[in-house]
């Protein structure tokens, strides 16, 4: 519904108006902790820990070469995310991504305790609470962006580059002077952590930032996940086990 902005001392000339919407947050530690319990439920050695999965190759069923080991499967559920073009690379035709390399920062909303907001004007702004903290996570679709590339695979030397202290000024002060320009009020606090991830997105979605998440069947028995979302697991999980019940 339609807000009025002076009510929240947010409105300037810059703004054309402001839109309330229902907005799902989630606790990261609430999560690692209900995994956590669920892990310990399943029988020992069902699932393999600090092994890092190298390819995928087909002789009548699936074989999975890891670091330590080889294993084989009827059926290969691929949630790797930015990783999954690299390990499937010998089993199937991979198709151009936007890999990004991104940052996000944390920080106190001085003058609300907690709130989530999102700035619609293309290469816009978002924060929103860090789960039941007053601490919140800001990005910024332009200034969070440390590198982007279009390829069929994540550039693994990213994850040894070292953000130097100039990239992360430079993104801050671009950020906080965007937020700033629509958002004069707002007293914005910043804590020293910070976090680096990367992200995906399909080619031509880089105008909306739309985060597309779906189920793609690379042939009978191997599913990719192409989803960031965390509040969409739950969704892409039950059309995972529809997919494998009608695949028989």
């Amino acid at each position: 519904k339609k807000v009025k902005l002076e009510k929240f001392s947010l409105k300037n000339k810059h703004l054309q108006g402001g839109i309330k919407v229902n907005e799902p947050i989630y606790d990261w530690k609430k999560i690692v902790q209900n995994i956590s319990i669920k892990l310990k439920s399943i029988k020992k050695n069902n699932i393999k820990f600090n092994e890092e999965v190298k390819k995928i190759i087909i002789d009548k069923k699936f074989i999975l070469k890891t670091n330590k080991n080889n294993y084989v499967y009827d059926v290969i559920i691929d949630a790797s995310y930015e990783g999954s073009n690299r390990i499937s690379s010998k089993i199937s035709k991979n198709i151009k991504n936007i890999y990004q390399k991104v940052i996000v920062y944390e920080f106190i909303l001085k003058n609300f305790k907690r709130m989530g907001l999102a700035l619609m004007d293309g290469e816009f702004f978002s924060y929103l609470p860090k789960g039941e903290s007053n601490k919140h996570i800001l990005y910024h679709v332009k200034h969070s962006v440390l590198k982007s590339r279009i390829s069929e695979e994540f550039p693994l030397k990213w994850n040894s580059e070292k953000i130097t202290k100039e990239q992360i000024e430079k993104s801050i002060n671009k950020t906080l002077n965007h937020v700033n320009y629509y958002f004069p009020d707002l007293e914005i606090k910043l804590t020293k952590k910070y976090f680096i991830s990367p992200r995906v997105f399909p080619i031509n979605q880089e105008k909306t930032d739309k985060r597309v998440s779906k189920i793609i069947k690379v042939r009978k028995g191997y599913y990719k996940i192409f989803s960031a979302k965390v509040d969409h697991c739950v969704d892409i999980a039950k059309g995972i086990l529809h997919s494998l019940k009608y695949s028989k």
